[in-house]
C-alpha cells in the first residue's frame, strides 16, 4: 500500500497540488484549500490521478492479535536501537497494554505506543527503520 499511496502523492503533486506520503504510509496529505476553486481542482486531480494510477485499495482488514505482538516486539526492538543511538525512547507498555491500545485506536481511540521520538527529523528513522506491519503482510 506504501508504494500505491507514494505514487499517488507524486501524482496529485504532479497536477499541481503538493502532497506527501504519510509517515505510516497507509495515506497522504494533501492541503486541498478552502475555496470551491481548491476543492474543483483537487476533484480534478484526483480524478485524473485515479485514471494513472488506480483507485485506492480498499485497506487491509484489522491485524490479528498474533501481527499486533509482532508488532510489539520489533518495536520494543527498535526501541532499543534507538536508545543505543541516543535518542530518548518513551517506555513500552505491556504487550497486553499495546495491543488493548493499538486495537481501540482502529476505532478513534488514542494511537498506540511507539518508540519514536516526537520530534523525528528523518535520522531517528534512518538509524532505526520503522516497522511496518502493513508491508509485512501484504508486500
Amino acid at each position: 500500500m506504501r508504494a500505491y499511496y507514494q505514487e499517488f502523492a507524486e501524482c496529485l503533486t504532479g497536477q499541481g497540488l503538493p502532497s506527501q506520503l504519510l509517515e505510516t504510509g497507509d495515506g497522504i496529505f494533501v492541503d486541498t484549500g478552502d475555496s470551491d476553486s481548491d476543492r474543483e481542482s483537487y476533484a480534478f486531480a484526483r480524478t485524473t490521478c485515479e485514471q494513472q494510477v488506480g483507485q485506492f485499495p480498499d485497506p487491509p482488514p484489522p491485524p490479528t492479535d498474533e501481527e499486533l505482538r509482532w508488532l510489539y516486539a520489533e518495536n520494543v526492538q527498535v526501541a532499543a536501537c534507538l536508545r543505543d543511538h541516543g535518542f530518548a525512547v518513551v517506555e513500552a507498555p505491556s504487550e497486553e497494554v499495546f495491543v488493548e491500545t493499538y486495537r481501540a485506536s482502529l476505532s478513534g481511540g488514542p494511537a498506540p505506543w511507539h518508540p519514536y521520538p516526537a520530534d523525528i527529523s528523518g535520522e531517528a528513522e534512518r538509524a532505526c527503520p520503522q516497522v511496518d506491519l502493513v508491508e509485512r503482510y501484504q508486500g
